[in-house]
C-alpha cells in the first residue's frame, strides 16, 4: 500500500505535524503539501494524490470552496480536518454534505503535545479513505454483475414511478389503513450519507405521517450540528435521539455518537434506547446493523428499512434480517452512491429488492404503505 496524500494547511507549524504524523505510517508513500486552498486545488489536479486532508480556514481560497472544486476533476477521497469549535464544526458538516469523505478535529491550541493525540484516528481515516477508492474503482465492475437493477416499486416491477405523486404531495392523500400499515421507517448511512441525506430529507415535505429513525456514522461531537443543519433545511422536526423518549409521527430522530440505539415495545409505543457502554460492531458505533436488528424484532412487517451510500458490512446483515421479518426494504442505487460498498453487498445477499435514486425514495415509501394496505392501485 504507497499511498499518497496532499496534505492542505495554511498554519506552516500544523501542516509540519501533520505531515510528521501522516509519514509515520508505513502505508504512506509520499505526503505533498499545499498551504492555502489556491494551491491545493492546483495540486490535486496536478499530482492526482490518492486521498487530501483540507483545512477549512485558509487563504486566497477556504478549504470549502476549495473541496467544491477539486470535486469538479479529482476522484480523490478529501478528508476534512476541523478545528474543535462551533464554527468549525458547523463548516465541516457542510463540507460533509458537500462530498467530503470524513472529517476528523484537531485541537485548536495546535501545539505538537495537543496534535499528536489525533495520529491514530488521522492514519486509519487516510487508509480506509484509500481503500474506499479502490474499492470504489472495484466496485464498477462489480455492479456490473449485479444485472438489470430493479429501479421501481419492489412489488410493482417494471412500473415506472409516477412524479406526480412524488412525496410531498403525498402525506394528505394516504387513508387510514395506509398510514397504520407502517409503524416506523429505519435509514442506514455511512460515507456519502450526509450528503444523500440533506438531499432527501427535504423531499419529504411537512405532512410525512411516519417517525424516521436515522444511524448515520458521524463522529459524536459533530452530531448535534448536523442534526442541526438537517432540521434548518426540512419541513419535519429532525433532532437527535435520547434515551427512553418515545418516537412520535412525522419526527426525524437521529442516532447521537457514542453508543448504540435500539427500540423496545411500550404499550403499542415505541421507545428508543441508548447504550453508552455498548460496544461497537463491525467498527461502528453506532452501528447500523446493530439497530435494524432491533428494528426488525420491534417493528415486524410494519417496518421499513433503507440502507444509503457506504462502504464496509454494516447495516447489510440486519436490512436482510428486516426483510427476512416482513418489512420492506431497499438501497440506494450503488450506481448513484458516492460509496457503492453498503448497498451493492445488501443486493449481493437479497436483502433489498430494489436499488432506488435518492429522489425517488419519498414515492417509494408511500407506495409500500399502500401495498402492505392491501391497494390494488396507486
Amino acid at each position: 500500500m504507497g499511498i499518497k496524500v496532499l496534505c492542505a494547511e495554511d498554519s506552516k507549524h500544523v501542516r509540519n505535524i501533520l505531515v510528521r504524523l501522516l509519514n509515520s505510517s508505513p502505508n504512506v508513500e509520499e505526503v505533498f503539501e499545499a498551504a492555502d486552498g489556491e494551491e491545493a486545488a492546483w495540486m490535486a489536479k496536478a499530482l492526482n494524490p490518492d486521498v487530501i486532508t483540507l483545512d477549512l480556514k485558509m487563504p486566497k481560497m477556504d478549504g470549502l470552496t476549495a473541496l467544491r472544486r477539486i470535486n469538479t476533476f479529482c476522484l480523490a477521497p478529501v478528508i476534512i480536518i476541523s478545528s474543535y469549535t462551533q464554527p468549525g464544526a458547523i463548516v465541516a458538516v457542510k463540507a460533509l454534505e458537500e462530498g467530503a469523505f470524513g472529517v476528523i478535529s484537531k485541537p485548536a491550541s495546535g501545539k505538537a503535545c495537543d496534535m499528536i493525540s489525533m495520529k491514530e484516528e488521522l492514519i486509519a481515516m487516510v487508509e480506509e479513505a484509500y481503500n474506499f477508492n479502490l474499492e470504489r474503482m472495484a466496485g464498477e465492475i462489480g455492479i456490473g454483475k449485479l444485472g438489470k437493477l430493479n429501479t421501481g416499486y419492489p412489488f410493482d416491477e417494471g412500473r415506472k414511478l409516477d412524479k406526480r405523486n412524488a412525496g410531498i404531495n403525498n402525506g394528505d392523500e394516504l387513508s387510514p389503513t395506509e398510514i397504520e400499515s407502517i409503524r416506523c421507517i429505519g435509514i442506514g448511512s455511512s460515507t456519502g450519507g450526509p450528503k444523500y441525506l440533506a438531499e432527501m430529507l427535504p423531499l419529504l415535505g411537512g405532512l410525512f405521517p411516519w417517525p424516521i429513525i436515522i444511524i448515520q456514522h458521524i463522529p459524536a461531537y459533530f452530531a448535534p450540528y448536523f442534526v442541526a443543519s438537517l432540521n434548518d433545511n426540512s419541513l419535519l422536526n429532525v433532532k437527535i435521539a435520547e434515551d427512553g423518549e418515545i418516537i412520535k409521527r412525522g419526527n426525524i430522530y437521529v442516532a447521537p455518537g457514542g453508543g448504540q440505539l435500539t427500540l423496545r415495545e411500550r404499550g403499542y409505543q415505541i421507545q428508543i434506547l441508548i447504550d453508552y457502554d455498548a460496544a461497537p460492531l463491525l467498527g461502528a458505533i453506532p452501528s447500523i446493523d446493530f439497530f435494524f436488528k432491533s428494528f426488525a424484532s420491534t417493528v415486524g412487517a410494519k417496518a421499513v428499512g433503507i440502507l444509503l451510500s457506504g462502504i464496509g458490512w454494516d447495516g447489510v446483515d440486519g436490512l436482510k434480517t428486516i426483510k427476512d421479518m416482513g418489512g420492506i426494504t431497499a438501497v440506494q442505487d450503488p450506481r448513484f452512491s458516492m460509496a457503492h460498498g453498503m448497498p451493492m453487498r445488501a443486493l449481493e445477499i437479497g436483502a433489498a429488492k430494489a436499488a432506488l435514486k435518492i429522489s425517488d425514495i419519498p414515492e417509494f415509501i408511500y407506495r409500500s404503505a399502500r401495498t402492505l394496505a392491501g391497494a390494488k392501485s396507486v
